[in-house]
Order: structure tokens, then sequence, then C-alpha cells
């Protein structure tokens, strides 16, 4: 490390524990050294900022054709904050949430500007509830989600919103009823399963 990047990082260690890290991180991301990547034909293809020759800040990526892909912030070199990407129409794709390089917290999937898949993430893995959306961005099921595997109730919707299927999950496996429900709402047909293994099926 150089002395000219050693004394910044002492600087920004003096903000942050008076003024607290988000401020700190404004200041100092205002005077990082801004690099900008530019193709064969002197097309901008990246704009970013470096300090101590790692990413720090906002860093904006350029399809060769010219189109915005994606906008990015860094932390000392890793993904930190919001991670947005577009298509060549200008339609978000995907917008993530990292914390120190890995995904943390909500991450949304689009097609041509309509939700796919929302999903939640905690250091990297998921946790918590995953929702697809059909066509008409209603959900067509959620899924809970433990440290990775499925744990709780799943549920799978018609396309009008009505309830179809509901199952009980714990880690990963089919553990509880399984119950399908007709137009009306009503249970017609209820299984039990324990570790994956069928117990019971009953018809209504």
């Amino acid at each position: 490390m150089n002395r000219r990047v050693a004394v910044r990082r002492v600087l920004k260690n003096h903000v942050a524990e008076a003024c607290g890290e988000g401020h700190a991180a404004s200041i100092f991301a205002a005077v990082a050294e801004e690099r900008i990547d530019r193709d064969e034909a002197g097309r901008i293809v990246r704009r970013y900022h470096v300090e101590g020759e790692q990413l720090e800040g906002e860093c904006t990526t350029w399809d060769g054709d010219g189109w915005l892909a994606q906008r990015a912030n860094f932390k000392a070199g890793k993904l930190d904050g919001e991670l947005v990407q577009y298509d060549a129409n200008g339609d978000v794709t995907a917008v993530l949430r990292f914390v120190n390089g890995v995904l943390d917290g909500e991450a949304t999937y689009f097609n041509r500007g309509r939700p796919q898949v929302k999903m939640i993430y905690a250091r990297g893995v998921q946790d918590g509830p995953t929702i697809l959306f059909g066509e008409n961005e209603k959900p067509i099921s959620r899924a809970e989600y433990k440290a990775g595997k499925l744990d709780g109730t799943s549920s799978w919707f018609r396309p009008d919103g009505s309830l179809l299927r509901t199952a009980e999950y714990k880690e990963g496996m089919l553990d509880g009823d399984t119950i399908d429900y007709d137009e009306r709402g009503k249970i017609s047909e209820r299984a039990r399963y324990a570790a994956n293994e069928l117990v019971e099926r009953v018809k209504k």
C-alpha cells in the first residue's frame, strides 16, 4: 500500500468514526479517481472509480452496441449495495442487493419490465420467501427457504389468484401435509409426508 492510499484510508476511518460509514463513503467516493474504459471504436464501455486500485463507489457498464447494461456499487473492491442490470430496450432485468461481495437482501428478476421471480438472500444463500410471477404479474407460487433449503409452507396459485396447492417442507424435504384445492377453494386431496416419504393419501 502506497503512502497516499494509506493516508486516505486513515482519514476515511476518522470521518466514519465521527460521522458514520455512509457519510464517509459519500465524501471519499466523490474524490476517488475516476476511470473510463473504451472499446476499439472509442465508445465508453465502463466508467468507474478506484481507491488504491480497488473499485470504490458506482461502476457503470455499457454493452458493445452502446446501451446501458449495468449499474453497480462497490466498497473496498467488492460489490456492496444495489446492482441493476438492463436489456437493450432499457428495461430492468435484475435488481440485486449485495453486502461485502455476496447477495444479501432482496433479489428480483424481470422479463420485459415485469417481475418474474423475487427472492430473499442472507449471506449468499436463499433465506426467506421466493415468489414466482405469471404474465399477469400475479404470484403463481410462493416458497419459504431457510439456509438455502425449502423449509415451511409452499403455495401454488391459479392464474386468477385462487389457491391450487400447499405443501409443507422441512430442511428441503416434503414433511407434513400436501393439500390440493378445487376451483371453489375446497380440499380435493390431502397427502401426508415424512422426510419425503408418502405416509398417507386421502381423496375428498
